[in-house]
Order: C-alpha cells, then structure tokens, then sequence
C-alpha cells in the first residue's frame, strides 16, 4: 500500500486511504482528528473505515490486531503528552 493523504487540516485532521493493489479491493482509510475542547485540552480520535471485496476474509484481523495496535498507540500517545505537561 502507498497511502494518499485525503485531507490536511493543520492542528486538526490527517486522513489518508490506503489502497491494496487498486479500488476497491481492500481500501482502508485513515483519521487522526484533533477536537479543542476549548477549555486547554484536546480530544484526540482515530478511525479506520475498510472497504473492499477482501474485508470479509480479513474481518477477524482488522477487528482483533488492528484494533489492538490502535489501542496500544493510543496509549502511548496519552501517555507521552501527560508526561509533557
């Protein structure tokens, strides 16, 4: 896969989608989004969206192994920024 960035929007969101060999066979597209809370903190989320003829046949995978590698990423994040301030 070599992902395309889709959208950039400075302090606020990069998504990109990636594409397994061509459209619309596994497509996976990609968010990191920042949300100011307004009062001195951000909320940050993270989403995939998978779409394609293979994503049946990769279900078990992307529910269990992706999910967890997002979680662990998240967390080290967390914990990255809350030993900065």
């Amino acid at each position: 896969m070599q992902p395309e960035v889709i959208n950039y929007e400075a302090n606020r969101e990069l998504r990109w989608i990636g594409k397994l060999f061509a459209s619309h066979i596994f497509d996976g597209e990609h968010a990191f989004v920042l949300h100011d809370n307004g009062d001195g903190t951000t909320t940050f989320m993270q989403y995939e969206h998978f779409r394609g003829i293979l994503v049946p046949f990769l279900k078990k995978m992307l529910d269990v192994d992706t999910k967890a590698s997002f979680m662990q990423m998240n967390e080290a994040l967390k914990k990255r920024v809350e030993s900065s301030n």
